[in-house]
């Protein structure tokens, strides 16, 4: 099984599996940051209304920073995440076969789970309207134009010039190696298709 990166659809549906196996596990005061190598995230981890722990990766590279106040509540969280089956379904859309031997991996997969699961709709709603690239929800960057708001209104606005201008950014984007995360379908609706 090599690494594969989930298309938006599978991605959703991925979403949706593992949606009600979160149990009682949530992240709150959320700070997303960027680094050099992907996006970072800090927040605090809450099963129902307890605070358990921090997370903070600073997306500079090397594992993140997992702080859980008490040790019967660090094995109950890793005991649930293995339990749950989350890991397993989010690694088959990534096409990893799924290992706990390093538990600080184990626990950030976890996490950054919750943190999707959180913004889902938010993120849902950015990539059917906006021009985005990078290496995932968790670290993106959004093109952005003076008096346009969505894609939908650059090719209202424009016609078939917004259409080939659009066309060709995101043409621009793909031959430098860039990710476009826009939902394709949405893109195609446009009149737009993204050549790999």
């Amino acid at each position: 099984m090599g690494f594969k990166r989930p298309n938006e659809t599978e991605y959703a549906e991925m979403l949706a599996a593992v949606k009600p196996l979160v149990g009682k596990y949530n992240i709150v005061n959320v700070v997303a940051g960027r680094g050099h190598d992907c996006g970072g995230l800090i927040c605090d981890i809450k099963k129902g209304t307890k605070l358990i722990g921090t997370y903070h990766d600073d997306g500079w590279g090397g594992e993140a920073e997992v702080n859980i106040f008490d040790l019967k509540d660090y094995n109950e969280l890793l005991k649930f995440i293995q339990s749950s089956g989350t890991c397993e379904i989010t690694d088959a859309a990534y096409g990893m076969e799924t290992s706990y031997d390093n538990e600080n991996y184990t626990i950030t997969s976890f996490i950054e789970l919750l943190s999707d699961l959180k913004y889902d709709k938010k993120w849902v709603k950015l990539t059917n309207s906006k021009l985005i690239y990078g290496a995932s929800r968790n670290s993106y960057n959004v093109v952005n134009w003076k008096g346009v708001k969505t894609l939908n209104d650059m090719v209202t606005k424009y016609n078939d010039r917004g259409v080939v201008y659009l066309q060709k950014k995101i043409d621009d984007l793909v031959k430098d190696g860039k990710n476009v995360l826009t939902n394709p379908e949405y893109l195609t609706k446009l009149g737009i298709k993204i050549n790999k």
